[in-house]
């Protein structure tokens, strides 16, 4: 027989009323999808194409499913695995792959919709649905692309629906690469405007009992969600941000040193403080905004604590952070997030003086001694002290960053004695880590000051 007739053959057989014979038509198909003759048959579509394949293992589905319907009513709960929904799975990752211009993604879209709202398909199937979804159509941008404004909408409704009801890795993944690709690929800007309830509801639920997958793909919604929306919702954003903070601060104290996780807490951090305060403006500017600026100042110094903390971990430790301290061969550097946010946060101590810190802080070394929790001296100066007393690259790149975002904020004899500070350290010094930073900051200085 040749593989054009088999193909027609198997496929005729897969709408079977027989369950042996739906079966054995899903063994041979899936082993002729692997056949580069049958793919270039399909894509040619002259006996069969792949809209003929695709309704036939559809028909099959659902004969299965209505199959397991009655079993269930007369034995009870049954465990039954057909490989029709294996079938599925390899057809729609071959043809997306092989012959997307072929494939009516939007039809595919509201076939699993519709699936997921009969009871018996969604019992069946739900995690095929789910796997077809995150693993080939949300994230190829082609397939994505053929979707339409009403597909993005109904996608939004149902994960969202089903976040409600249940917390599962499979669910908060695809609402997540929803919320990702949807509004640059034709999800509407009102749609996501309504959600601020919602969003703020999940971010909630999440603590650290939570697996830490389902933190990170709740993480992942609420910076694309932000990042989607505070342009037009700056207010809103600014709320959704206060509101879960403390929550967010409590999972970023308690998760592990190079956890996933840090770094994204740092991102949303960093987005909430560049939306509070624009281009770095204070409390009192026309330009900032808070919901509540007592809640949202406890924030900023929560967060600056923390990342002192990161740095203080930095100098007692032979172990580094791997996420926000990055080795590159012999140099290491600062993650740029980190850094950025670092510095955000410090200039807001820095002009906000009511804003002080208490904490128990050692930036140098852990054999200094007992420590005492002591509010610090939180300024430029400071800052400039630190590069004397570590010796260390670390305070000369924060220096360095500091003055590059904000050249203001430099008097005169902080210049004088920075410069003091790093000439003396570059001959005493053959850190590699050092020179380098040393050498950024006076090439920087020269096209400021020169």
């Amino acid at each position: 027989m040749s593989l054009r007739n088999e193909l027609e053959n198997w496929c005729i057989h897969l709408e079977s009323s027989r369950v042996t014979e739906r079966k054995r038509s899903c063994e041979k198909l899936s082993d002729l999808l692997e056949n580069d003759g049958v793919l270039k048959i399909l894509n040619q579509g002259s006996s069969v194409s792949w809209k003929d394949l695709i309704s036939a293992i559809q028909e099959c589905l659902r004969k299965d499913a209505d199959k397991v319907s009655r079993r269930h009513k007369k034995k009870g709960t049954v465990n039954i695995k057909y490989p029709s929904a294996e079938l599925f799975l390899q057809i729609i990752k071959t043809s997306t792959r092989e012959a997307d211009n072929e494939i009516n993604v939007s039809n595919l879209i509201g076939y699993i919709i519709g699936c997921m709202k009969d009871p018996k398909m969604k019992t069946c199937y739900d995690k095929t649905f789910f796997l077809i979804l995150k693993e080939y159509i949300l994230v190829n941008s082609r397939c994505r692309g053929r979707l339409h404004s009403e597909d993005w909408t109904e996608l939004f409704k149902l994960f969202k629906k089903l976040s409600e009801e249940k917390f599962e890795n499979l669910v908060l993944k695809c609402f997540m690469l929803i919320i990702k690709w949807g509004p640059s690929s034709g999800l509407q800007p009102n749609v996501l405007r309504e959600e601020f309830e919602f969003i703020t509801k999940i971010c909630l639920q999440i603590s650290q009992n939570t697996p830490m997958n389902q933190q990170e793909d709740v993480l992942d919604i609420v910076l694309d969600f932000c990042r989607h929306t505070a342009k037009d919702n700056r207010v809103s954003c600014c709320k959704l941000g206060e509101d879960v903070i403390s929550n967010f601060l409590d999972l970023y104290e308690r998760n592990g040193c190079e956890a996933k996780i840090k770094r994204q807490l740092v991102e949303f951090f960093l987005l909430q403080v560049q939306m509070h305060h624009p281009s770095g403006v204070p409390e009192g500017h026309s330009c900032a905004y808070a919901v509540n600026w007592a809640t949202w100042k406890r924030c900023i110094k929560m967060v600056y604590s923390l990342l002192r903390e990161e740095i203080r971990f930095y100098f007692m430790y032979h172990h580094k952070n791997g996420s926000f301290f990055l080795r590159k061969g012999v140099l290491v550097t600062l993650c740029k997030k980190f850094s950025t946010l670092f510095v955000e946060v410090s200039h807001q101590l820095f002009v906000s003086p009511e804003l002080d810190v208490t904490m128990t802080l050692n930036c140098s070394s852990i054999s200094q001694g007992s420590q005492k929790r002591q509010k610090l001296d939180i300024s430029l100066k400071c800052y400039i002290n630190n590069i004397q007393e570590t010796k260390s690259w670390l305070w000369i790149h924060i220096v360095s960053s500091i003055i590059e975002a904000y050249p203001e904020l430099i008097t005169a004899d902080n210049y004088l004695a920075l410069l003091q500070i790093l000439s003396a350290l570059q001959i005493e010094s053959n850190d590699y880590n050092n020179i380098t930073n040393i050498f950024c900051v006076f090439g920087d200085y020269a096209g400021y000051y020169g």
